[in-house]
């Protein structure tokens, strides 16, 4: 069996911590999250929103887990899911931070052999 470690990199791949990548999460209009889905047994992609009922921390295993509310392609609520085996994440920049020198895509999260 293969052993993974979750790594979170920006978009210079520069790994970053669980902090930066919910604080980037938390200042995002909205985010879209790619992750294995065991239920489904295949790697889906999700929209979802963060508030204050959202968090992200590191399993047991030392993988990346995220509670996000899911959101349909209106941006209407579908309550909330975790995620982990997460491959990606992006977030979409809220309006007053569009110039702002941050970079448009955000918070790549990679699973690297250990």
């Amino acid at each position: 069996m293969t052993m993974y470690t979750s790594v979170i990199t920006d978009d210079f791949n520069n790994e970053v911590t669980l902090e930066y990548m919910t604080n980037h999460l938390e200042n995002s209009r909205w985010f879209k999250l790619t992750y294995y889905h065991k239920g489904q047994g295949k790697e889906v992609t999700r929209y979802g929103n963060w508030d204050s009922k959202c968090r992200a921390w590191r399993t047991k295993n030392n993988d990346i887990a995220v509670c996000y509310l899911q959101v349909d392609d209106n941006n209407e609520p579908q309550g909330y899911r975790t995620a982990t085996g997460i491959t990606d994440i992006q977030g979409k920049p809220k309006e007053d931070r569009f110039n702002a020198n941050l970079p448009i895509v955000w918070d790549n999260i990679s699973r690297l052999d250990s």
